[in-house]
């Protein structure tokens, strides 16, 4: 899939100045036990319904990801969509984040 991103090219576009918004759509719990170090949490509901789109600074560059990637393509779908044109996902969401070896430190915010 064209709009989904390996993880060496996510760690590519991290790197640059301005790095894109990187939005993690899981639920609380599953952030919880590890995230990708950056990254914006909005769970799926709330962009499905449209009540977590105020949170996203509008016409963003994004790369979206969830657990193995099924969530997050279908965010970055509503996200196109709604206003974000080239949103793209990260394929096999943070299950390949963690097999490349990279950190995925529990998420630091509170229970909502």
């Amino acid at each position: 899939d064209a709009d989904s991103l390996s993880v060496p090219a996510l760690r590519d576009l991290l790197g640059r100045d301005p790095a894109p918004l990187l939005l993690d759509v899981r639920e609380w719990e599953e952030r919880a036990q590890g995230a990708i170090p950056g990254s914006m949490w909005v769970p799926l509901g709330d962009i499905m319904d449209g009540t977590g789109l105020d949170r996203l600074p509008p016409g963003a560059e994004i790369v979206v990801y969830c657990h193995a990637g099924v969530r997050s393509a279908l965010a970055r779908d509503v996200l196109e969509e709604r206003g974000w044109p080239g949103t793209r996902d990260l394929a096999g969401g943070i299950l390949s984040w963690s097999a490349a070896g990279l950190e995925t430190p529990p998420a630091r915010e509170p229970r909502p």
